[in-house]
């Protein structure tokens, strides 16, 4: 692609011989500058990197070979399968994150987005299903790229998932109203969901702690105007509508 340069990091290591790139993972960087993170990110002590970093200038730095396994998610797991590093490739934004002052993604850095996506969805036959953000893979601990990242834009270039609104309002999820203020929305139901739709969470009934940030990521992804973290009736249905059309793939394609 075009505006792209190469500067490459040693913090990798080889894929496993049966994982195939399925997946791209977004990530912000989190750093209060973008030449801190373009350091950081070089630093063989770090032991973080990224395949790809665009800048907010759009220009797009490649460090890490695709072919190559580069540490960008950590502690992480989607559809069962944990290690998210072995079969995906990570794209890193250059952004101060929620504890540095959070703020919009350029148009330069969505068009750049938009660009080197697309050519890596051709090139290795990513559905869209499989490309998420850092906190759909590791809701615990991470909340990049957050609510500020356009997916619905994205949609709209066949980036990613994203129910157009008369998708939304096609049906009623368990026969909810618009006034019916009155119902106990069950847990285990909407933890059942989630899990069909890829996030780590145990169906048990119980809003527990790890069920609240698993909400709080997928509200993050689906529906960035709530992040209560409650399991309200939009929300709910949200869940429920996104587990029904999201692929029963459940681990990477093998080799």
């Amino acid at each position: 692609m075009k505006n792209i340069s190469f500067q490459k990091s040693s913090n990798f290591n080889q894929r496993p011989q049966d994982a195939e790139i399925d997946m791209i993972l977004v990530h912000y960087t989190g750093m209060r500058s973008e030449g801190e993170s373009i350091k950081i990110l070089l630093d063989p002590n770090s032991k973080v990197s990224a395949h790809y970093l665009i800048c907010e200038s759009g220009k797009v730095i490649q460090m890490i070979d695709d072919e190559l396994r580069a540490w960008h998610a950590g502690l992480s797991e989607w559809r069962g399968q944990k290690n998210v590093n072995d079969f995906s490739i990570g794209i890193e934004l250059s952004n101060p994150g929620h504890e540095h002052g959070y703020q919009d993604f350029t148009k330069p850095q969505i068009d750049s987005f938009i660009e080197l996506t697309t050519s890596l969805k051709e090139k290795y036959n990513i559905k869209n299903h499989r490309i998420l953000g850092h906190s759909d893979v590791s809701p615990d601990r991470k909340m990049d790229p957050g609510e500020k990242f356009d997916w619905k834009f994205l949609a709209s270039h066949q980036i990613g998932l994203w129910l157009k609104e008369e998708e939304k309002n096609s049906e009623l999820v368990n026969g909810f109203k618009e006034d019916d203020s009155s119902v106990t929305l069950p847990v285990r139901t909407a933890q059942a969901n989630l899990k069909e739709i890829g996030y780590s969470v145990n169906v048990n009934g119980i809003f527990d702690e790890v069920t609240k940030k698993v909400v709080i990521a997928f509200q993050r992804h689906f529906c960035p105007e709530n992040l209560s973290g409650t399991l309200d009736k939009g929300t709910f249905s949200l869940i429920a509508l996104y587990s029904k059309i999201t692929p029963k793939q459940a681990f990477p394609r093998k080799r």
